[in-house]
C-alpha cells in the first residue's frame, strides 16, 4: 500500500511493474508510461476514445485498445482483454504508476485474496 492506494507488482514483457487496484473501476487500464514504454505494442491495435466517470466529473479521452495483455500477478498468467491505453497524463497517481487493474482483473480469477497485514495478494486459478 502507499497514500491508502493498493498497489500490485505485475510482470509484463518480462519487467515487474507497479499497478494500482482499482476494484470500484470495471476494466483495467493503462497510463502513460506504458504507452511510452512499450510503443511497440500499439502500432496495429486500434485507437478510440474513452469516457471517464469519477469523482472528479467526467471526460473523453484519446486511447489505445490492446486486444490483451499477459500480466502475471502471484505466480499466475492472467490474461485481460482489451485493455484502453492512455496517451496522455491522466492525474498525478497516473504518471507514477503502469495502470490500473479493475474488476476484469478479479473476474478472470476463481478467487483473489489480499492480505493487507502481511503485504500480500494471493490469486486463485484463472478462469479461462
Amino acid at each position: 500500500m502507499e497514500k491508502l492506494n493498493i498497489l500490485f507488482s505485475c510482470r509484463t514483457h518480462n519487467l515487474s511493474r507497479l499497478f494500482l487496484f482499482d476494484s470500484g473501476a470495471n476494466a483495467t487500464t493503462f497510463f502513460l508510461p506504458y504507452y511510452r514504454e512499450f510503443p511497440a505494442d500499439l502500432l496495429h491495435q486500434k485507437q478510440g476514445t474513452r469516457n471517464g466517470y469519477g469523482a472528479g466529473g467526467t471526460s473523453t479521452d484519446h486511447v489505445y485498445v490492446l486486444d490483451h495483455v499477459d500480466l502475471e500477478l502471484a505466480n499466475r498468467i492472467i490474461d485481460l482483454q482489451h485493455i484502453a491505453v492512455f496517451n496522455n497524463p491522466q492525474n498525478t497517481l497516473s504518471d507514477e504508476y503502469e495502470g490500473a487493474l479493475g474488476r476484469d482483473l478479479i473476474n478472470s480469477l476463481d478467487s483473489l485474496t489480499l492480505d493487507l497485514i502481511q503485504d500480500r495478494v494471493y490469486a486463485g486459478k484463472p478462469r479461462r
